[in-house]
């Protein structure tokens, strides 16, 4: 009910027990996520649970079981700049949502990274999202190249000097830039051992 829906979304935000936020974590995931986001989300700004060993991982449990079902409105929770300043955002979601997303290996998966990786507010947000999708491509090179991620690599490559996450991303895309500069980079490194 819209009262029960309420009462859930209240204790999210500020029930002070851990147990309390613990369940609430495991609620979400079994409730639909027109319900569930909003308990999620608000989880997700309970700094004080970050080094938690369950309550983290037990909202990515939640939140996973919506990311293809409620896409949209999952993605939609990463719009807000609050929510890439959590803890628990930097420290537990952030690389798992961009691996998840990008271990589907369908265009649309790969779209969803891409609009996660615009949305990124700095480019430790940026680097947490591209060790995910790294770690989601491992030994593998992308082939036909997924539009959305080229877009947003052609607009990231020259805005600063490229890591070496984004190195990676770009020769899973074929880019010969980052073909360029991992050669570089290899050389650098090659001259340093001797």
């Amino acid at each position: 009910s819209p009262a029960m829906a309420r009462a859930l979304i209240s204790a999210a935000t500020s029930d002070a027990s851990p147990m309390v936020r613990n369940q609430l974590a495991c609620t979400a995931r079994r409730l639909p996520g027109r319900d569930a986001l909003p308990i999620i989300r608000e989880l997700l700004q309970r700094d004080e649970d970050a080094e938690d060993p369950q309550i983290p991982l037990l909202i990515w449990w939640a939140l996973e079981a919506k990311a293809i079902s409620d896409r949209d409105a999952v993605i939609h929770l990463f719009s807000s700049a609050a929510l890439w300043n959590s803890s628990i955002v930097r420290q537990h979601i952030t690389e798992r949502v961009a691996r998840r997303y990008a271990a589907e290996e369908t265009e649309v998966g790969f779209a969803t990274c891409g609009r996660l990786l615009s949305l990124a507010p700095t480019p430790e947000d940026v680097e947490r999202l591209l060790k995910g999708i790294d770690l989601a491509l491992e030994g593998r090179r992308l082939k036909p190249v997924p539009a959305a991620l080229e877009s947003w690599f052609a607009k990231a490559w020259p805005q600063r000097p490229p890591s070496l996450n984004l190195v990676r991303l770009g020769l899973r895309l074929g880019n010969p830039q980052a073909m360029e500069r991992a050669l570089k980079l290899i050389m650098e490194n090659d001259l340093k051992e001797r």
